[in-house]
């Protein structure tokens, strides 16, 4: 969404302008750090890091359709899988250098070609509120 607004939405006519996102410095939030003390919190680790893996190539599929190849917003596919997949496909070895940089990235990647990627939009937006891992 970011990468979209930095383009005013429209990536074939407007150049990259980060002066388009405004921040709120009165925004803020707390939370409680993780402990290896709480089991759970082990477990919310590793999903939150293989979040942040997947987060790579998706920073990267994004890029490319923006940056690079100038397309337009309404190019961007239906789901961020098809996205991510299209673009491993497209660009083999630059997937293979982001899982050289990071072997963790290596996880979603599996996951995204054994199909586990993919969100239940309709349970997604049955409660839009729910976390979804």
């Amino acid at each position: 969404m970011a990468a979209a607004l930095c383009f005013d939405l429209d990536p074939p006519n407007h150049c990259w302008d980060e002066k388009k996102l405004l921040t709120h410095t009165g925004i803020s939030w707390q939370f409680e750090p993780l402990s290896l003390k709480r089991p759970g919190d082990l477990r919310t680790h590793f999903r939150r890091r293989m979040r942040q893996a997947r987060g790579r190539f998706e920073n990267a599929a994004v890029r490319q359709m923006f940056a690079i190849d100038r397309k337009p917003v309404s190019a961007l596919p239906e789901t961020a899988e098809i996205l991510i997949r299209d673009w491993c496909r497209r660009f083999p070895g630059q997937a293979a250098m982001i899982v050289l940089k990071d072997p963790l990235t290596l996880f979603p990647l599996i996951d995204l070609w054994r199909g586990r990627l993919a969100v239940d939009m309709e349970k997604a937006a049955a409660n839009p509120l729910r976390r979804i891992d």
